[in-house]
């Protein structure tokens, strides 16, 4: 869960891109 909860971060940190993918995976 930790691990999942850095990556998620990093992420977020790292490119944009990848956050707003999840999101679109989150909201279906």
């Amino acid at each position: 869960m930790k691990k999942n909860i850095k990556y998620l971060t990093t992420a977020h940190h790292g490119d944009d891109q990848i956050e707003n993918f999840f999101i679109r995976l989150l909201r279906g």
